[in-house]
Order: structure tokens, then C-alpha cells, then sequence
């Protein structure tokens, strides 16, 4: 796969005043929802709860790239980043 100059963006986001960030459930639809919302097509989905009242760490696997979120519910801080091989609002 070639990459060209202005067909991708990468997009972190640090994210203050979260809820339901140790709910690996939600945070599953959340991941897939962004993912259909960027026309993209989820292959997969991993996820790695760190325990009860604790954060987790999710990935969602596409055709496309990957979209991951790491969650500190103590906090109310999470961590997006999804580097997108293409524009899909073009």
C-alpha cells in the first residue's frame, strides 16, 4: 500500500471528564461506532481490562489502520489515537 501525501490523518485526542471508562462493553461499541462513523471496516477488537474500578486498554483492528484507546477512570482521562490511511469525508 503506497501512502500519498494528503490521504491520511492521525489523530490523537487526550480526552478529560470521560465516564464508563472501565466498562470494556461500551468502550467496544464506542470503538466501533467511531470506526463506521470514519467509513472504516473493524476486523477485530482487543481489549485488556487492568481490573475492578481500573482502566483498560482497547484496539480495534481495521482494513484501514487501527483505532486504540487507553482509560484512566480514576482520572476521568482517556486516550484516543487513530492513524487513518484514508479521508473517508472526502
Amino acid at each position: 500500500m503506497v501512502h500519498l501525501p494528503g490521504t491520511s490523518v492521525h489523530l490523537i485526542a487526550d480526552l478529560d471528564g470521560c465516564c464508563r471508562l472501565d466498562d470494556a462493553v461500551h468502550v467496544e461499541q464506542v470503538l466501533r461506532m467511531a470506526a463506521s462513523a470514519a467509513k472504516a471496516h473493524v476486523v477485530g477488537v482487543h481489549l485488556h481490562h487492568f481490573g475492578e474500578a481500573m482502566g483498560l486498554t482497547a484496539v480495534a483492528m481495521l482494513a484501514e489502520s487501527h483505532i486504540s484507546i487507553h482509560t484512566w477512570p480514576e482520572t476521568c482521562l482517556s486516550v484516543a489515537r487513530t492513524p487513518m490511511l484514508r479521508l473517508a469525508w472526502r
